[in-house]
């Protein structure tokens, strides 16, 4: 993890910044071990493998993980030879190729085929992940300065939440999937 993304995360517990901490008194870069704390509620989020840690190593997600971590680079376009991720994630999102200055919100990044997408259009990537297949995404796409892989979920848990968080919130709203669906 970059020192400089701990201002792209707040405490899920309540919303609070959060401090990192290290053996070696904030100097290493990237933190690779070390902590998350509060600075409202004092909680403490693990930073283990660079990849800080909101929630539970095992979850009903674990199969994924296991299936991610398996086949972790079948899918990504810089290590079989094609530009299949590419252009799907373009034509499906819409979404220009050259994105610097702006942040995305990457919600179950699975192995992270699409993080290595989005972060080629120089935009900052927040690719939270619930399974541990973030330690696929992280493996591939943790050494890129634009990448924030985390394992954690979020307060978003259905569809009427999105819509509901979208009404509150316009200017923060920006949804794009490059799953299922048809683009007509």
């Amino acid at each position: 993890m970059n020192r400089s993304h701990v201002g792209l995360l707040a405490c899920p517990g309540c919303a609070g910044s959060l401090s990192i901490r290290t053996a070696d008194d904030g100097h290493s870069e990237p933190v690779v071990e070390g902590a998350l704390e509060c600075n409202g509620c004092s909680m403490v989020y693990p930073i283990r493998g660079g990849v800080p840690r909101f929630v539970p190593p095992e979850n009903y997600a674990a199969g994924f993980g296991f299936q991610w971590n398996r086949h972790a680079k079948t899918q990504y376009d810089s290590f079989n030879g094609t530009r299949i991720s590419e252009a799907r994630f373009f034509s499906q999102t819409r979404w220009p190729r050259e994105m610097t200055g702006e942040t995305v919100l990457e919600v179950g990044s699975g192995g992270g085929r699409f993080t290595e997408q989005i972060a080629s259009t120089g935009a900052t990537v927040v690719s939270l992940e619930y399974s541990a297949a973030v330690e696929a995404n992280h493996a591939s796409n943790g050494h890129l300065p634009n990448v924030l892989i985390v394992k954690g979920d979020g307060p978003i848990r259905s569809i009427p939440d999105l819509v509901a968080f979208i009404r509150a919130n316009p200017q923060k709203g920006n949804f794009s999937s490059a799953g299922s669906g048809t683009s007509s």
